[in-house]
């Protein structure tokens, strides 16, 4: 479990969020499963409970502002986000050996991740997301076509490799979401730790940006 404390008190919770929990079957879900599991020791029931909420909350707010993606002005829209640290991320582009962007599912990082990517002319269409197919399809219709749209090109997961390789060669950018679980049996994998449980990730990462100078670069 982890050994550290969080203040529940401080997440926000929505209406639907809340209707969520109790008309759903809470304690069967993953969520629930993993709060109780990494915080057991750590939280108290209202304040599991809470965090619950929390989660469900999160997951409606999500949704909704993907929906003001297609609904706002680019104006409009880009007064909600922030962008830090882009100076780094224009010096590793100066190198010329493409730039690999290590991300997870923080937040909104769709909407985010799309509205940053549209502002950032220099690189308008030289962004690249490796992502997993989805089993909804129109679903991942509806993402992706958001992501095309904002400039960021998509990359299936399944035999990525030579995708990546070109677009580092192109010295565009690549971003590798790594809050991804890998089957523990999978050679793409490597087990760690990560909230005082192990959990499988993707090694692949640490490959590229060890031997694609390799692979593409004399």
């Amino acid at each position: 479990m982890a050994n550290f404390k969080i203040n529940v008190k401080r997440m926000r919770l929505t209406w639907l969020g809340v209707c969520a929990y109790y008309f759903a079957s809470h304690k069967k879900t993953i969520a629930t499963q993993n709060i109780y599991k990494i915080f057991g020791a750590t939280l108290n029931e209202e304040e599991k409970k809470r965090f619950i909420m929390a989660f469900y909350s999160h997951v409606f707010t999500t949704i909704k502002e993907l929906f003001l993606l297609f609904i706002f002005s680019k104006r409009r829209l880009y007064k909600r986000i922030e962008i830090r640290g882009a100076e780094y991320f224009l010096s590793a582009a100066e190198k010329g050996r493409g730039v690999l962007l290590l991300g997870g599912h923080f937040g909104n990082w769709e909407f985010a991740g799309v509205l940053a990517a549209a502002q950032s002319k220099d690189f308008k269409g030289r962004f690249h997301c490796i992502r997993k197919s989805l089993r909804l399809r129109w679903l991942e219709k509806i993402l992706f076509l958001s992501c095309q749209k904002a400039g960021i090109n998509i990359i299936k997961s399944e035999n990525a490799i030579k995708s990546v390789g070109m677009a580092l060669k192109k010295n565009d950018a690549v971003l590798f979401l790594m809050d991804q679980r890998v089957h523990k049996k999978s050679y793409a994998g490597v087990v760690t730790q990560f909230l005082g449980q192990n959990a499988s990730t993707h090694k692949s990462l640490a490959y590229f940006a060890k031997n694609i100078s390799l692979l593409w670069f004399p």
